[in-house]
């Protein structure tokens, strides 16, 4: 389903009525745009929260943590640590 984004998505959640979790194993292969690629990422989990609330589905999402910091001592992530304009932070609900 990467081809399309979310838009190739939402047809397969509103196929199913009865449908309560969608997984989506990697944010980044909804995205397509190399360029501007934080935004892009950013829009995408913008629009896979709209498809949840609005299919009334719950969304367990796999992302990248591009700025993860190996070095540090504590390794657990951090919201810094998914990139995207701090957008896993604002749009998540559980992170």
């Amino acid at each position: 389903l990467g081809q399309g984004g979310v838009a190739a998505v939402r047809p397969v959640v509103e196929g199913w009525p009865s449908l309560r979790l969608v997984v989506v194993d990697g944010l980044e292969s909804l995205v397509d745009t190399p360029t501007e690629r934080e935004d892009a990422l950013a829009a995408t989990l913008l629009a896979l929260k709209r498809l949840a609330v609005e299919c009334r589905v719950a969304v367990l999402l796999v992302a990248h943590l591009p700025a993860l910091d190996r070095t540090r001592p504590d390794r657990r992530p951090r919201l810094a640590d998914f990139g995207m304009a701090h957008a896993a932070g604002v749009f998540a609900d559980i992170v």
